[in-house]
């Protein structure tokens, strides 16, 4: 009896090869349509992608054993640079010679870019004539059994002999040696077919996926007084969209009364990404609405839907809500690019809260609407505050690819946002103030908001000390996951309760939870992040007659205005008023005083287009990660050193519970001091300072003075 030939290892599944050909070609097939591209060509290159696979060597490694043979450990060391795709394009003799470039796009570069280390020309350059010897082995021996398997899948085989196999690769080589700029469209839809089968195959139950299926927007075509934008048409010529609101306007369902199509909604920070894709949820819940972030597939894991956090990362939508990041790989060319782009042409975009990015992100979301327009994307920017020079510059992005409708609202219905009176004090008063809001009979809620995780923490021992019988709490980035999240839960709790209350914060409560309070007292911040920290009190809209003017006292600058910049933060101190009304209509004027032009980061050197054509040689990808270069990324995590056995004991899921986010920055002058834990989970720095854990239970992670750890 011949042994079974297999795709995946015991470790993955025990796949077998005929199953995980079959299920490619079907998918590759059904994609197919989608994309526009010939679906049995798309079928035939899924059958043969990973036939190479059947080679005695790749066989070995599915069975634990990952030895080369005797003459391989001497031809090419301990581990031989061997790629199961370049194998499986021996057998393009089996078809006609018009099928070889299409099914060489699909194969060669679904693994690796054809210029990367252990990419077909570079192998072809290191090995020369070794790269046949090694690809080829004793083909005598296994090509038989591989074409068994093609025969099952009811391709026509024949045998292929060795020479004709050796011309088949010679073929490949010079293909993609002589290929010249640009990107392949069947390069995608393999790695969008192969990898959504890789995830799922073997893990999930069998149903029917509603893959490139639109959802149903119906829930959001609601109308009410109470909110302008519900009551303005949204199927308007225009292709694409601008629309300036402020808070409580109605812009979430007017941007998605705006979509036709499959959607992307994108947001700059995580919790609010969570928000939204809870939100879809239970307005679509018939239709395949995913989520994407970085720590986004526990989001799913959590509420037990291990179906939702395997298909996150992969094609066919109906709605997917996600940072800009997860889809800059086609701004960059990064690996997988060709299959985003065959995911998001032709789709609704919607980019919500564009004002909050900095200055590299803002750039980078910059070069990304303008890649959306240029694939036939219907792009709708939505945004409270935006400073104009930001503004032309997206409306000249998006006339440029099928007209802008400018949705505003107008001065008469503007006013009746107004909800703030600002109080501006020194940063003696703060206590004061606070003080004076808590004696009061009305039983307010108090949002304290620092600008930094160290000056929340400082105001909170103060709150603590002063207040002990009010009901409190402090929220920041320095908490473990499950510790946020329960943080959040009991804010939810306050919030909603009858009872006075302070929460202190840092900047992550901008644009977090739908949450309103009394009153806030705020360090000097710029314009823009005060609007959307303004919009955390006062937030609830209401009857004419029930409107009120809510109090936010703003601290005058101090020295240090990190992590802003002084500058930015003293002009915007100066434009508010003092004691009185913020009128809506004048932020416009105030926001374009402080950014008058937009400042942006330059990354043209690291964008992988000129206009339309693709500035890399085809079926390569750009190397290195992009992203981490134009913003600066520094990130890390901790780990309390009381969690340090339950870390190393745990699984992925129960480890990011226990880490704790830290910018890298902060951590720079700590690194020296503290251990990590290398080669386990994320590597986490393990903090073990005497009190941590004390001080943790009511502030959180407080990193001491570095001269005094010891």
């Amino acid at each position: 009896m011949k042994p079974k030939l297999f795709a995946k290892s015991v470790h993955y599944g025990a796949i077998p090869l005929e199953d995980h050909l079959r299920a490619v070609g079907d998918t590759a097939f059904a994609f197919a349509e989608t994309f526009g591209l010939d679906k049995e060509i798309a079928k035939t290159g899924g059958l043969l992608h990973d036939l190479g696979k059947a080679h005695p060597y790749f066989q070995n490694v599915t069975l634990g054993d990952q030895l080369p043979t005797p003459t391989q450990q001497r031809r090419f060391g301990s581990r031989p640079p061997f790629r199961h795709e370049i194998s499986s394009l021996l057998f393009l003799p089996l078809f006609i010679k018009d099928l070889w470039p299409p099914l060489t796009e699909m194969i060669v570069g679904h693994h690796k870019s054809i210029d990367a280390d252990r990419g077909i020309l570079t192998l072809d350059s290191n090995l020369d004539e070794a790269l046949t010897e090694l690809h080829l082995g004793e083909w005598e021996e296994w090509s038989p059994a591989a074409l068994e398997v093609l025969a099952k899948l009811g391709i026509a085989t024949k045998k292929v002999s060795r020479e004709e196999a050796e011309n088949a690769l010679e073929w490949v080589i010079d293909y993609c040696d002589q290929t010249d700029t640009g990107w392949s469209e069947w390069r995608g839809l393999l790695m969008a077919a192969d990898h959504f089968i890789s995830a799922t195959e073997g893990k999930l139950n069998k149903k029917e996926l509603p893959l490139f299926k639109s959802p149903d927007t119906t829930a959001f075509k609601r109308t009410s007084s109470l909110f302008p934008l519900s009551l303005l048409p949204a199927d308007i010529p225009e292709k694409h969209t601008l629309l300036v609101a402020p808070t409580g306007a109605g812009k979430t369902d007017y941007l998605l009364r705006r979509c036709k199509n499959r959607l992307f909604y994108i947001l700059p920070f995580q919790a609010s990404i969570n928000s939204m894709y809870d939100r879809l949820k239970a307005a679509m819940p018939s239709d395949d609405i995913r989520i994407q972030h970085g720590s986004s597939k526990l989001v799913d894991l959590e509420q037990g839907d291990e179906y939702a956090a395997i298909l996150q990362p992969h094609c066919g939508a109906g709605a997917k809500v996600m940072t800009p990041f997860q889809l800059a790989s086609i701004v960059f060319g990064s690996f997988g690019f060709e299959a985003q782009i065959l995911d998001v042409r032709g789709t609704d975009v919607i980019l919500d809260e564009i004002h909050t990015y900095s200055d590299g992100a803002q750039a980078i979301v910059m070069a990304l609407v303008d890649r959306l327009v240029k694939l036939e994307c219907r792009v709708h920017i939505g945004t409270a505050t935006m400073p104009s020079a930001l503004y032309n510059e997206l409306k000249k992005v998006l006339n440029r690819g099928g007209g802008v409708a400018e949705v505003s609202l107008s001065p008469k219905d503007l006013s009746t946002y107004d909800r703030h009176i600002v109080h501006k004090i020194s940063n003696e008063d703060w206590l004061d103030v606070l003080k004076e809001a808590m004696s009061m009979e009305e039983k307010e809620k108090v949002l304290i908001v620092f600008n930094t995780v160290k000056g929340a923490q400082d105001a909170y021992k103060i709150v603590e000390k002063e207040f002990s019988t009010v009901n409190k709490l402090l929220i920041h980035s320095r908490f473990k996951r499950q510790d946020r999240n329960d943080r959040e839960a009991q804010l939810m709790a306050m919030e909603s309760s009858d009872d006075r209350c302070i929460l202190v914060s840092t900047q992550v409560v901008e644009v977090s939870l739908d949450i309103s309070f009394d009153r806030m007292i705020t360090e000097a911040a710029p314009i823009d992040a005060l609007i959307q920290r303004f919009g955390r009190v006062n937030r609830r809209r209401t009857n004419a007659e029930k409107r009120l003017l809510k109090p936010v006292h703003v601290l005058e600058p101090s020295e240090n205005t990190l992590p802003y910049k002084k500058k930015i933060v003293a002009e915007s101190f100066e434009l508010l008023p003092s004691g009185g009304s913020l009128k809506v209509t004048e932020l416009q004027c105030m926001l374009d005083q402080v950014y008058p032009e937009v400042d942006m980061q330059g990354i043209e050197t690291y964008i992988a287009w000129r206009e339309e054509d693709f500035r890399y040689k085809k079926l390569s990808n750009v190397h290195g990660q992009p992203l981490l270069d134009i913003l600066e990324m520094d990130s890390d995590v901790c780990i309390l050193g009381a969690d340090q056995k339950a870390y190393e004991e745990a699984n992925w899921i129960e480890r990011t519970k226990l880490e704790i986010p830290v910018n890298g920055k902060s951590l720079r002058p700590y690194r020296q001091h503290y251990p990590r834990l290398e080669n386990v989970g994320n590597a986490p720095l393990v903090i073990h300072d005497e009190g941590v854990l004390e001080l943790y239970q009511n502030l959180g992670l407080v990193l001491k003075d570095p001269d005094n750890i010891w």
